[in-house]
Formats: C-alpha cells, structure tokens, sequence
C-alpha cells in the first residue's frame, strides 16, 4: 500500500509536469520556432526522427539500469526494489516515457501550421529533450549509488521507521500492512547480513536492527491496542509459525515485533561467531543491552523479560561456541553487555530482576567451573564472571539495596569458590577477585560480609593448617598488591585488569581480621 502510493505519487507528477509543459504551450501568444528564425523544413526534420531519439533515450537508460541492477541484486537482494521504489528514478522514467509518446503524437501535427502544436513541438524536443539527455548521466550514477550495501542498509532501515511512524492507526488493513513492512524489513536486514562480506556493511545492519527496536518502544505507547493483534501475515512468519499455543500470551503482552526483533538479534549472533568476528558478536551483545536499558526507561516490564532471556540465550550460545572452538572471547564480551543491563536494573530499583539476573549469572559461573575440568581455558570466565558479580554487589552497597537482596548476591559470588575438588584452580584469578571484594567490605566496616567471604576462602584452602591458610592469603595479598589498575595486553573489553582493586590500603585491616578470624575457627576445631 505504502509502495503502490509512492508509484502513484510519482506517476501524478509526471503528468503534472507534462500537462504544466502543456499549458505553457497553450498561452503562449508567439510562436517560438519562427520567432527565432527556425524554418519550417528544419523544424519538421527534426519531428521526423525525434520520436526514435526519446525511445533510444529511453532503452539507453532503462535497459542498462535493469541490467546492471539485475546483475548486482544477486548480492544484494531487495536492490530491484530500491530501484523501482526511488521516486526521483521513477519520475525521470515517466517523463521519458510521456514525452516520447508526446512526439509519437505530435506527428500527426507536423502539417498543421497552428501555433499550439509548434510550441509544443519546440519545448518538448528543443528544451525538454535536451534536459532529459543532461540528466542521463547523473540519474545513471544516482541509481548505480544505490547499489551500494550502505545505501540498501539506508533503505530498508528508513522504510522500516516509516512503518513505525505510521503504526497509530486502528484501521485494519493498515495495521496489517504496518505489521508485514516491519516484519519484511527484519527479515531483509536479516537475509541482506548472510549475503554481505565485508565487515562494516554487517556491522550497519547490527546497529540499525537495535536502533529500530529501540525507536519502537518509544513510540509504542502511542499505539492502539488493535495494533498489538496477530495479522496472519505474522502467524504466517517463519519465526511464529510453532508458536501458537503463544500466540495469546504475545498479543496481551504487546512484544511480537520486539520478539521477532531478538529472533533476528540472535540468528545474527550465531552467524557472526561462526564467521570468527568477535567485534560484531559484541555488538549484538552491546545493543541487546541498550534495547533492555531502554524498556527499562519506558517501563516496559515484558520486554525487559524478553531481553533477560535472550541475554542467557545469547550466553549459553557463546559457551557452546567456547566450547567447540576453545574461542571464549564472545562469551566474555556477552557477560560484560549482560552485566550492563544488570546495572540499568540496579539504577531503576528493580531488586526482583536484579536478584534473578545475578543468579543466572552465578548458576553459568558453577557450570562453566565445571566445564573447565574438560576445557582449562573456561577457567578464565569463572574470573570474569565473579568480576561482574562483585561489580553488582558493590553497586548494590552503593546503591543502599536491601541487605536480603545483597546478601543473596554475595552468596551466589561465594559460592563459585566452593563447586569441584577442594584443590582444583584455588590459586587462580578468583580467590583474587574474593578477596578485593573483602577489602571493599572492610572500607565500609561490614565484617559480617568480610567474614562470609573469608570462610567460603578458608573451607577451599584449609588443607594443611592455620600456617598453610595464612600463607595462601599472605600470596595473595602479595599478588594483589602487585596489580595494576590496567593489564598489559589488550583484551576485547580493552586494558582493564579485573583482579585489579582500589582498596589496597585496606590490605592491613584484613590480614589482621583474617588471623583473628582463622584463630579463632582453629582454637573451636
């Protein structure tokens, strides 16, 4: 409906413009050949083969446009669409094709000496034509620009928004036409990213995909409710085709595009990290993250749902891919992009997400532990992922959340210390980790959180002693002391060094508490 206006638009103009070209013809009150000395032999030479000239002009352009765009939309589909849908092209063609059967019919007047039919003789072949010819070249770049990946991404994505700005309606048929542009245009951008072999194209598409989903949220308040109803061109998709037991649920909770969205999202996931891009896999990540920070802002409760079960779809999907490719660099970017929407919970006082999200956080941190046993370098994502979990507690602490809702968080963060044999990687990165999360505790003078901590460490080193247990901790004093605040090589989320902490200086008061405490649980064993 939308493209079928546009055509119609264009094709009016057209005819605007000729029937302008006619009325000029008609008041002017000279004739313009004999005013400027042009014979009439001359002038009817011209009248003779000037209808050939337009319909050359005519297949010149037209022909090697379909050409050429035909050759090229086998890379890049939707590019025939472009070029029948961009209105400056379409008007050049109908005022082509309209002046060449203006001169077909101008023939017939070629022996009538009447003023009207020799002006419109003169400005159709003596000014219009040679503007068309002048025109040729430029319309041909013009249309071989829209060829570019860039420039198709542009297209696809404005069309995109333009169904969205056109969404407020309670009319049937355009609600459904809305509904199979916008779920048109995700496929496209889905299909256009699997042709696509350079980078920065995919990347495009990656970042007008979130900024899509996150321009709709904000004008989705505006939306009636007949909008949100399933048109069977959505059954019809082939991402809800399985899904009709869920078709209710999706219509009263108002997310079958932000659904359709993070399908998208996903698939797009697992290509990138097929192909090996770890910086586009983290783009995902990064704007899976901004679509939650956002339902956030608009309070929008079943797509922030949505967006925490894609976060652990996309996780689970990063270990798999860590797992058969010994490649944990897009795991370790999606708990970073994970950890972000965590803390756009935190900042919106959500204390039920936030205490579910950290225990998803936590129960992949015990199996990615185990799965270490198998794969060494999963080790590393136990760290990260306890790096994240302390981040969250001591937001949690800065933010004055409840105690139950610390304390629960704390506890999957300790927990991660205490899952396989009692010897197995305790003098790795995490115990680090532990203890810098201690010593931000002793800053705030919370000795029952320190001492949380310090059993949990305690219980996994206790195997040859109090002596053995102080000198493990006396290490890692040592290590952490060593730290700084930036690593010496890059990584995917830049230098940060995360066994690095600030509160060293709280380093004495917690070797003294940790000798008292370990005292005291040798003297009551």
């Amino acid at each position: 409906m939308l493209r079928a206006r546009r055509v119609s638009t264009m094709l009016v103009l057209a005819l605007l413009i000729k029937a302008s070209l006619i009325g000029l013809a008609s008041v002017l009150t000279i004739d313009i050949p004999r005013f400027i000395g042009l014979t009439d032999s001359g002038h009817a030479s011209l009248i003779a083969y000037a209808p050939e000239v337009w319909l050359a002009l005519l297949a010149l352009v037209f022909g090697t446009l379909i050409i050429v765009v035909s050759i090229a939309s086998e890379n890049t589909p939707r590019l025939v669409d472009i070029f029948i849908g961009d209105a400056w092209g379409r008007l050049y063609i109908w005022v082509i094709m309209f002046s060449t059967l203006e001169n077909v019919l101008l023939q017939l007047a070629t022996a009538n000496p009447a003023m009207f039919w020799s002006n419109m003789m003169f400005i159709n072949n003596y000014v219009l034509l040679p503007l068309v010819l002048l025109f040729a070249i430029p319309f041909t770049f013009h249309i071989l620009k829209l060829t570019k990946n860039t420039n198709v991404i542009a297209y696809i994505f404005e069309e995109n928004i333009h169904a969205i700005h056109h969404s407020s309606t309670t009319n049937k048929k355009a609600i459904e036409q809305s509904q199979m542009v916008l779920f048109e245009t995700l496929n496209q951008m889905h299909d256009l990213l699997q042709y696509i072999q350079f980078k920065e194209p995919k990347g495009d598409i990656i970042s007008r995909l979130g900024r899509s989903v996150r321009h709709y949220l904000m004008a989705k308040r505006s939306f009636p409710d007949q909008f949100f109803g399933l048109s069977q061109y959505v059954k019809d998709d082939i991402s809800f085709r399985t899904l009709q037991e869920r078709y209710q649920k999706i219509e009263s909770s108002k997310i079958f595009y932000e659904q359709k969205a993070l399908w998208v999202l996903n698939a797009v996931y697992l290509h990138v990290i097929d192909e090996g891009h770890p910086d586009l896999a983290s783009m995902c990540g990064y704007e899976l993250s901004e679509i939650g920070r956002t339902a956030i802002q608009q309070n929008d409760l079943a797509v922030t749902e949505a967006a925490i079960m894609e976060f652990n779809t996309l996780l689970r999907n990063g270990i798999n891919h860590a797992l058969k490719s010994k490649e944990i660099g897009n795991a370790f970017n999606i708990i970073h992009h994970y950890n972000q929407l965590i803390f756009a919970l935190i900042e919106n006082k959500d204390e039920m997400r936030v205490e579910r999200c950290c225990h998803y956080m936590s129960r992949y941190g015990e199996e990615l532990y185990r799965l270490s046993e198998m794969e060494p370098q999963l080790k590393f994502l136990v760290d990260v992922i306890a790096w994240a979990l302390k981040k969250n507690v001591m937001y949690l602490v800065e933010r004055e959340f409840s105690k139950n809702i610390q304390q629960d968080v704390l506890r999957g963060f300790c927990n991660l210390s205490e899952i396989s044999q009692a010897t197995r990687g305790v003098k790795g990165g995490l115990r680090l980790i532990k203890i810098s999360l201690c010593l931000f505790y002793m800053s705030k003078d919370d000795y029952g959180s320190v001492n949380s901590i310090v059993d949990s460490l305690s219980n996994q080193w206790k195997v040859g002693g109090s002596e053995s247990l102080l000198r493990e901790w006396e290490e890692s004093y040592a290590r952490l002391i060593a730290e700084n605040e930036t690593f010496w090589e890059g990584t995917d989320r830049g230098i940060v060094n995360i066994y690095f902490t600030g509160h060293q200086d709280q380093i004495p008061r917690l070797r003294e508490h940790v000798q008292v405490r370990i005292g005291n649980q040798e003297s009551v064993h």
